[in-house]
């Protein structure tokens, strides 16, 4: 029996289909094998992958100015009030007043005298720091 012929430029070996293993599940397409000056098939490299496979990502330097323009155009950088979410006007919170004495204060009280700023500590806890107007 004759294999069949197949017209290519002389020096040339056509690309053969390679038969997958018995057994085993054909994990994509069939694999063709390119011979002698046959050019290989184009896959262009995944994202983030350049040439032969190497992975290349941001520098700290480009992942910083994203994320202080993010943070521009988020409002990330702007103040924000912060306040209990008990609303219970006898409550008692600490409060720290200019001369650095910390004294319990009722939230009625805070909320009429206006010039304070709540903060929290590590544990949860919020207080109360008087403003120098």
């Amino acid at each position: 029996m004759q294999a069949a012929t197949v017209n290519v430029q002389p020096g040339a070996v056509p690309a053969m289909a390679c038969a997958p293993m018995p057994g085993v599940p054909p994990a994509g397409p069939a694999y063709m094998a390119a011979g002698v000056g046959q050019p290989a098939p184009f896959a262009p490299p995944g994202p983030g992958l350049v040439g032969g496979g190497i992975e290349m990502g941001k520098t700290k330097a480009e992942v910083d100015a994203e994320n202080q323009s993010s943070a521009l155009h988020n409002q990330m950088n702007e103040p924000q009030d912060i306040k209990p979410a008990d609303d219970d006007p006898s409550r008692m919170y600490w409060c720290r007043e200019h001369d650095g004495e910390w004294i319990p204060r009722a939230r009625f009280a805070l909320d009429r005298m206006g010039n304070f700023r709540w903060y929290v500590t590590e544990n949860g806890v919020f207080y109360a720091k008087m403003l120098i107007e």
